[in-house]
């Protein structure tokens, strides 16, 4: 029971990197995006780094249910949320798309930047 406790304080740990980086390379790049008018784009990655934060929480959260239910119920219970996921993040790009092309592109390279963010933190540590 003390190693899933550790192993939770990690993955939290872990969200707070990512999302402290996250808010590092908005800060530099939406303020840069908008001073050269780009304010759709901006505000699509503000939203779309926004909604890839808060899927790589959802897919942490699935991941810690599935130990939780056992390997009985975890195949289930983590191909739907898997999907549940996706289906979202296509809803979101669907309605960015509807609103905006600049918005759209801005979510697309906002959800595409926390998933890098996400793999360097996996491939250098943290830092």
């Amino acid at each position: 029971m003390e190693s899933c406790v550790a192993t939770m304080r990690e993955a939290r740990e872990l969200e707070r990197t990512i999302l402290r980086r996250a808010a590092i390379v908005l800060a530099v790049a939406a303020p840069v995006l908008a001073g050269a008018g780009l304010h759709r784009v901006a505000l699509g990655g503000v939203a779309g780094a926004a909604f890839g934060l808060a899927s790589f929480h959802l897919l942490g959260a699935a991941i810690t249910a599935a130990l939780a239910a056992g390997p009985v119920r975890a195949p289930a219970q983590v191909s739907l949320k898997y999907v549940a996921r996706y289906v979202l993040t296509a809803l979101v790009l669907y309605g960015a798309l509807r609103l905006d092309t600049g918005l759209f592109l801005g979510a697309a390279a906002g959800m595409i930047v926390v998933r890098f963010i996400i793999l360097l933190t996996g491939l250098l540590g943290p830092l």
